[in-house]
C-alpha cells in the first residue's frame, strides 16, 4: 500500500507485471490475420492513411482500449525533447497534436524501460492527465525503435473503464503492430521527403536520383524487416499475410530501380522491362517453380510512376495468385503475361491453363479486389475468367505511353 504521505513518484504507477498474472483472453488469430492483410496492402499504397487504420485496429484488436495513439520523439532546435501526438483513434482523438515531455511523461518512462509496460492512472503522477476526458484508468505502452535501437516515439492504447483492464494478449498484439507501424512511419518519413525534395528540387535531376536511390533501398529493407517479422509469427496465415506485404513492396522498389537505371530520363518507366523483370523473380522464388512455366511477350512501353506501380502490382497479384492456385498437386502448366500497345490503348493479358475457377469463390478475394482497384488508379477495364484456366485482361488508354525504338539498352541485361 502506498504511504500517501509522501508524493506519488513514477514508479509507483507502473503495474507492467499486473500484465502477466491477469488471465489472458485467448487469441484471435483470424482477426489478427485480416489485420496484417489490410495493412501490408495500405503501406503499399498510402502509408499516412495506414498510420490512421494502425490505430483503428488496436482498438479493435484490444477489447479494453478506448484510445489508441501514436506518439512521435521529436527534439526542437533548443535540444529539447518530446513526444508530438501525431496521431490519435478513439475517445481522445481531439487531442491530436497535443505534446508531452521526454522525461516527464509515461512515454518517456517507456523509452526508459527499454520495453512493453503498463500504467494505472498516470495522472497521479503526470498531472497535465488531469485535464484529458474521459479519464485514463490504465495504460499500455509499447517502445518504437528504428534499426540500430533509435528511439522513433511509441505505441499506446488506454482504457477508460474501471472494469476494462489489459493482459498479456493485448501486449503481444501490440507488439506485433508495433514491428509494422514502424515501417509505417519510415515509408511517410521518406514519401514525404521525397515529395519535398521533388518540388523544391525540380530541376536537379541528380538529387531526384539519389532520393530515388534511398527510396529503393529503404523498400527493400523495410522488405527484409517483414521477412525477420515473418519468422516470429505462430501462424501460417500470418506469415502468409506477410510475404505478399514483401512481395508487393518489391514491386515498387522495382519501379525504383527502373526509374535510375543509368539510360532512364528518371520520369518514365519501362513497362515492359518491368513486368519481364517481375515475372522472372515470381518464377524463380514461387511456388511450383519448378513445374509451371512462366513466359511474356511484353513491348516496351514507358509510364509515368503513377501507373507503373498500379501496373506492376496487379502482374504480381495475378501471377502470385495463378503460382497458389492454379495448379494443385504440384500439376505442370503455364502462365503467359502479353503487354501490348496499339494506337489507342494499351493492354496487358495474363492466362493460364491451370484448373481454372468459380466466379464467384473470386469475387470476393482480396486479391481481386485489390487489381479491382489499382484498375481503377489507371482508369481501366478489367475483364476476369475462370471458365477455362485462368485469364485477367486489363485494357487502358495512356497520353504517355510511348513506344521505344532507340532505347532498347532500358531492357535489363
Amino acid at each position: 500500500m502506498l504511504d500517501e504521505s509522501r508524493a506519488v513518484a513514477p514508479e509507483d504507477i507502473l503495474i507492467t507485471e499486473h500484465l502477466y498474472g491477469r488471465n489472458a483472453r485467448p487469441d484471435d488469430l483470424q482477426a489478427e490475420v485480416a489485420a496484417y492483410r489490410e495493412l501490408s496492402t495500405m503501406m503499399t499504397r498510402d502509408p499516412v492513411a495506414a498510420i490512421d487504420r494502425f490505430l483503428e485496429l488496436a482498438i479493435e484488436l484490444c477489447p479494453a482500449a478506448g484510445t489508441a495513439g501514436l506518439s512521435e520523439l521529436v527534439e526542437d532546435p533548443q535540444g529539447t525533447s518530446y513526444f508530438a501526438w501525431t496521431a490519435l483513434s478513439g475517445a481522445l482523438a481531439e487531442y491530436v497534436g497535443g505534446a508531452t515531455p521526454r522525461d516527464f511523461s509515461p512515454c518517456g518512462l517507456c523509452l526508459d524501460s527499454h520495453h512493453t509496460i503498463l500504467v494505472e492512472t498516470p495522472a497521479r503522477v503526470f498531472p497535465y492527465f488531469n485535464d484529458a476526458q474521459p479519464a485514463i484508468v490504465e495504460g499500455l505502452i509499447v517502445p518504437l525503435y528504428d534499426t540500430g535501437k533509435k528511439p522513433l516515439g511509441t505505441l499506446w492504447v488506454t482504457s477508460h473503464e474501471l472494469h476494462a483492464r489489459f493482459d498479456a494478449t493485448d501486449a503481444r498484439v501490440m507488439e506485433q503492430l508495433a514491428v509494422q507501424l514502424v515501417l509505417a512511419i519510415k515509408l511517410r518519413r521518406k514519401a514525404k521527403l521525397m515529395l519535398e525534395l521533388e518540388q523544391a528540387s525540380h530541376d536537379k535531376e541528380m538529387l531526384v536520383i539519389e532520393v530515388r536511390h534511398r527510396v529503393k533501398n529503404m523498400i527493400q529493407m523495410t522488405s527484409s524487416l517483414l521477412q525477420l517479422q515473418e519468422g516470429a509469427l505462430r501462424s501460417d496465415e500470418a506469415r502468409a499475410a506477410l510475404r505478399e506485404a514483401q512481395s508487393r513492396l518489391l514491386v515498387m522498389a522495382s519501379v525504383y530501380e527502373a526509374l535510375i537505371h543509368p539510360d532512364s530520363d528518371g520520369r518514365l518507366v519501362n513497362v515492359g522491362a518491368l513486368v519481364e523483370m517481375l515475372t522472372a523473380a515470381l518464377s524463380e522464388s514461387g511456388p511450383h517453380s519448378d513445374t509451371v512455366r512462366i513466359t511474356t511477350d511484353c513491348e516496351a512501353i514507358l509510364l509515368d510512376v503513377d501507373s507503373a506501380v498500379p501496373l506492376g502490382l496487379i502482374v504480381n497479384e495475378a501471377v502470385t495468385n495463378a503460382l497458389k492456385h492454379a495448379f494443385p498437386d504440384d500439376q505442370a502448366g503455364e502462365i503467359r503475361v502479353d503487354l501490348r500497345k496499339s494506337s489507342k490503348s494499351i493492354r496487358l493479358v495474363i492466362r493460364d491453363n491451370g484448373c481454372g475457377f468459380a466466379a464467384a469463390r473470386r469475387e470476393g478475394s482480396l486479391g481481386l479486389r485489390l487489381m479491382t482497384s489499382l484498375a481503377r488508379q489507371l482508369r481501366a477495364s478489367l475483364t476476369v475468367d475462370g471458365s477455362d484456366g485462368g485469364r485477367i485482361e486489363l485494357e487502358w488508354t495512356s497520353s504517355l505511353a510511348e513506344e521505344i525504338t532507340e532505347k532498347q539498352s532500358l531492357m535489363p541485361q
